[in-house]
């Protein structure tokens, strides 16, 4: 119903057992051989193996519909250069997830590796994109409300969890010059919904219910007020 991005999660030390990354991993050499785990990426990628979608709406008041294709981003792919001060990643281990870090973490054995994606939730009524891809879709402030000029959309999180091989090593396949830091870690949306079942959400969340999508109950969206 939308389209999601984000940057896919490697091994360490580990190259594919055909010695090539595919189409969207490392890259040639200067000889022309496979140079993806010196070049930061190589490594067998990982599937999530649980994913949610959910949608939460605003403590302050009333969400208003999300347009087709508005696009939201949530942190910053180069972080490391840029400062950090878009960094949003958010990585914790499934049996404590209140315990949030910007590392990556360190999680029992037998426990999975979470992502958690938060994306902006107010919109200026105007643009669906703007060039830097967040001036027209902004986070709410501390107390929830959007600021002034805005007005709130259903927020959108993303939540990937992996089952990772016990003392494995893991990094994100971040752009060059990151150092494959967990604080590069991003993601981006564009909302594709019908307009039906964008007022569904709507008013799921603004009628304060939990709600479940019934053709997709079991890795559908949750629609969270």
């Amino acid at each position: 119903m939308s389209t999601y991005f984000w940057p896919v999660l490697r091994l360490v030390d580990e190259e594919p057992a055909d010695g090539h990354d595919g189409p969207t991993g490392g890259h040639d050499g200067p000889t022309g051989g496979y140079d993806g785990l010196t070049d930061g990426h190589g490594g067998r990628i990982q599937v999530p193996s649980a994913f949610t979608l959910t949608y939460r709406g605003n403590p302050q008041g009333n969400v208003v519909p999300m347009p087709r294709l508005l696009r939201g981003t949530v942190g910053d792919a180069a972080a490391i250069t840029n400062g950090g001060a878009q960094a949003r990643a958010t990585w914790t281990c499934d049996s404590t997830p209140d315990r949030r870090t910007t590392s990556y973490p360190v999680c029992p054995p037998g426990d999975r590796v979470v992502r958690i994606h938060d994306f902006p939730s107010c919109w200026d009524g105007r643009h669906l994109d703007t060039p830097d891809h967040r001036a027209h879709l902004v986070f709410p402030t501390v107390d929830g409300g959007c600021p002034k000029g805005t007005f709130p959309v259903p927020q959108l999180r993303l939540v990937a969890a992996y089952d990772l091989p016990t003392g494995k090593r893991f990094r994100i396949d971040a752009f060059d010059g990151q150092r494959n830091s967990p604080l590069t870690d991003h993601a981006f949306f564009v909302n594709l919904m019908p307009d039906e079942l964008m007022a569904r959400v709507v008013g799921c969340l603004n009628s304060g219910r939990t709600c479940v999508d019934e053709q997709s109950a079991a890795s559908g969206p949750a629609l969270r007020s």
